[in-house]
């Protein structure tokens, strides 16, 4: 009858075997801390974050985020996240077209620049209304500049899309506007924010 007695032959063997256990512990472990920060960690409620989805082409998205952010901060002081997406439909790439597709559809995002063809596709048959808000009162009280040609509902009325292609500092982050549209989604939780960001683009990066 073999002893019970604890040897070291007997642990590098045991662990020779069951090493895969323990790794496999560990990992769970860590699956499940990881989880459990996340499940916790404070989100800002819809209204006080903003997503600016950049479509129109490519977009240094960090850098540009970091640029506006101290500004938006101090006119809408209550804001707590801005967060600039590059989602470059102009390469015609799929990948971008579903992750796009999906956060609309999802009812993510709220502020989009965008080709006025793809403004057009969003627009659908519908019009504008069906997915977009409209901007007229915003553009009533000063908060952006429409000007003549902005784009408004296929029935004439509202102001669903203001064009962009003055924004040129827009390049100084790699991105060109000409013939892009900024829009606001209708889903978006967060609309005066969003307006309010349209006012800076064009004081920051306006002609």
């Amino acid at each position: 009858m073999q002893s019970g007695r604890l040897t070291r032959s007997r642990v590098k063997n045991h662990f020779a075997y069951s090493w895969w256990k323990y790794a496999l512990a560990a990992a769970l472990c860590a699956m499940g801390i990881s989880m459990l920060f996340d499940m916790t960690r404070y989100r800002p409620p819809a209204e006080k974050k903003l997503s600016f989805y950049v479509t129109n082409g490519a977009v240094q998205g960090d850098a540009l985020q970091q640029a506006l952010w101290p500004a938006l901060k101090e006119r809408c002081p209550e804001q707590e996240e801005l967060t600039v997406v590059s989602i470059n439909l102009a390469r015609d790439d799929m990948y971008a077209r579903m992750q796009y597709m999906t956060y609309i559809g999802a009812g993510e995002g709220d502020l989009l620049l965008l080709s006025v063809e793809e403004y057009n596709r969003l627009c659908g048959t519908e019009g504008p209304s069906a997915a977009l808000a409209d901007l007229s009162a915003y553009a009533e009280a000063g908060v952006f500049t429409a000007g003549g040609d902005a784009l408004k509902g296929w029935d004439g009325n509202g102001v669903y899309g203001i064009q962009a292609g003055g924004l040129k500092g827009l390049s100084a982050f790699g991105n060109d506007p000409e013939g892009t549209v900024l829009a606001v989604l209708e889903h978006s939780k967060n609309k005066d924010t969003a307006a309010a960001l349209i006012g800076l683009l064009q004081e920051l990066y306006g002609e």
